[in-house]
């Protein structure tokens, strides 16, 4: 005998979850975010909160638990600190919207609004405001390495040429909340999180650095590096910017000793394109200022 067709709010879920592939999900009923499934055992274990089961899916009990939405930064944090990944799946409508679009029975849109990482954290109550938490991430191309890295809570972006032998060490002076490479990499010892290669895409990289820098030429080349006000480009780090020094509109030309070939550029966009990949929604990746670094 074939299963019962899921419930529509319950088919909204499983396409949410689909979606948010290896992260838990928080999803928005009411005044709580409710965890399913397979997530709700980790969310109930690491946690510990109490988990129940509601209704059916494949003739068997759903497992759920829940937290109360005005206290989700605090569960946030425990559940980032185990090394987690979340997507918060957030209502984008009203229920009185969504019934004079559907008539009395429809379901609340939702939507992913944001996937909370260790290296891409903007509360204040999640960081530690004594070091940067740097989002790391090693672009391969022809032989070169290059090493991008983003602090999202403040803007501040760097691209860092190395080589293999030293991308470990700059790994380690780093100490980034999260490193990214992609599958198949050499680097996958130092991976906190590993992506497709598509992510590393050159071409994609370098038009996202020109979109989010407003150049014509990517950072890395020889033209000026441009730093942009981060509560114009990136409101959402405003906050946090806030008690730093006042950051100037100003170029800083690329190092001398930093090589400038082809490959070099590649692992470079390479890096960057991944950071985009993975930062917060709707800016692909915080400029506010960068610099490009010679090799060691």
């Amino acid at each position: 005998m074939s299963s019962a067709a899921p419930t529509p709010m319950m088919a909204q879920y499983l396409a949410l979850k689909a979606e948010a592939e290896d992260c838990l999900l928080f999803y928005r009923m009411g005044d709580f975010f409710e965890l399913f499934f397979d997530d709700a055992k980790i969310a109930s274990a690491v946690l510990d909160i109490a988990l129940t089961a509601r209704g059916e899916h494949d003739g068997e009990r759903i497992p759920m638990c829940g937290v109360p939405a005005h206290a989700m930064e605090g569960y946030l944090a425990r559940l980032i600190k185990a090394g987690h990944r979340v997507a918060i799946a957030n209502q984008t409508e009203t229920p009185e919207e969504a019934r004079k679009r559907m008539g009395s029975k429809a379901l609340v849109n939702r939507a992913i609004i944001r996937v909370v990482t260790a290296g891409t954290l903007t509360e204040e109550s999640l960081l530690d405001s004594r070091t940067a938490n740097w989002c790391a991430a090693i672009g391969e191309a022809g032989g070169s390495v290059a090493i991008a890295c983003a602090d999202i809570s403040t803007g501040r972006f760097e691209i860092i040429e190395s080589s293999a032998d030293r991308a470990a060490a700059e790994i380690a002076r780093l100490s980034p909340a999260e490193t990214v490479v992609g599958d198949g990499s050499a680097f996958d010892e130092l991976a906190t999180v590993v992506r497709p290669r598509i992510d590393f895409d050159s071409a994609g990289g370098e038009a996202r650095l020109k979109r989010l820098f407003g150049v014509a030429t990517p950072p890395g080349a020889s033209p000026p590096i441009w730093s942009t006000p981060p509560r114009e480009r990136f409101p959402s780090c405003a906050r946090r910017v806030s008690r730093a020094p006042k950051p100037r509109w100003r170029s800083t030309r690329r190092p001398a000793r930093a090589s400038n070939s082809r490959s070099v550029r590649r692992a470079r966009a390479g890096a960057a394109c991944s950071i985009a990949s993975i930062a917060p929604s709707p800016a692909p990746a915080p400029a506010c200022s960068a610099a490009i670094s010679p090799p060691r």
